[in-house]
């Protein structure tokens, strides 16, 4: 199956990811918009989807993997198990996001958490799993594909029961909660911009972090050049560009609060909703607008004369 991406081009899927991304619960991402509400608030086209992203940023796990295979002198190879549980584990990362992505996070305070519910999200999929790489790593060795995948997702390498010992660095790619380096950021970046048009082409230069990188020594970590120091730091800029000027802007923030008190008023018992609940299938973003409808402040979050 290939798949035409705006950031990465084609992008080939092999057997057993198509039957993960035909899965209902990643299909539901299709209708979970990327930067949430940010496309009511401010009548921007960034209208792109977690779909989009999700199979991005599996796409940016295999060329990262790639690029640290190559870049280091180092033995012993990755198994196979432990790619596919990275790229897996990448491809799924954000399946557990609630209706219009961070802002569902807002809405439920501390109670609900994307990552926590796509683990959920997670389980359910490897319960149906038919292919014999996905029923592998679910089965085979007491589960420790699903665990090293969930584990990844998580970025907590405790949640094993099982050392990983000398592929400790895999930890890195999809969550690094080491030092925020990795290719969920990679790619949501690359594909933000290229909706909003914020950042120019020079701003967003900085794939060399990941194209140079390699795998310590110990094989516990990934190791970055000094000498793309200077892109690490234009990343961490564009971020943060991002966030004062679409992600954080005032109206969006103000429809964020609105969302909540609308749902906080009537409709708390979505609130209690999860992943492995039957009603997660099709709680969307557009499942939330009707739900919420009958709500009379509910029109300012899709009334164009608001």
């Amino acid at each position: 199956m290939l798949v035409e991406d705006s950031v990465h081009g084609v992008i080939a899927l092999p057997t057993f990811i198509i039957e993960l991304v035909n899965h209902r619960l990643f299909q539901r991402l299709k209708t979970i918009k990327q930067l949430g509400l940010l496309s009511l608030a401010e009548d921007c086209k960034a209208d792109h989807t977690r779909y989009e992203h999700c199979i991005g940023t599996y796409k940016s796990a295999q060329v990262h993997l790639n690029a640290l295979r190559r870049n280091s002198n180092y033995e012993p190879e990755l198994p196979e198990w432990c790619r596919q549980a990275v790229e897996i584990a990448a491809l799924l990362h954000d399946i557990g996001h609630g209706p219009f992505s961070h802002n569902w996070e807002s809405v439920c305070g501390g109670q609900f958490d994307h990552e926590n519910n796509g683990l959920l999200c997670v389980d359910e999929i490897f319960s149906e799993a038919k292919s014999k790489e996905l029923v592998s790593l679910r089965d085979d060795y007491n589960g420790r594909g699903l665990q090293l995948i969930k584990a990844l997702i998580a970025g907590e390498s405790e949640r094993l029961s099982f050392p990983m010992m000398a592929h400790a660095y895999i930890f890195d790619i999809v969550h690094n909660s080491r030092c925020g380096l990795d290719v969920d950021k990679w790619d949501y970046l690359r594909r933000d911009n290229q909706q909003l048009n914020i950042l120019s082409k020079d701003q967003m230069q900085f794939d060399e972090i990941f194209l140079n990188a390699r795998i310590s020594p110990d094989g516990q970590r990934i190791e970055y050049r000094y000498e793309d120091y200077h892109l690490i730091y234009k990343l961490f800029v564009a971020r943060w560009t991002l966030h004062v000027r679409a992600y954080r802007l005032p109206k969006s923030l103000a429809f964020d609060i609105l969302l909540k008190k609308i749902v906080h008023r009537s409709q708390r018992k979505l609130l209690d909703l999860r992943g492995d609940s039957s009603e997660w299938h099709n709680f969307n973003d557009d499942r939330l607008l009707q739900l919420i409808a009958s709500d009379p402040q509910a029109v300012y979050l899709n009334s164009p004369d608001r």
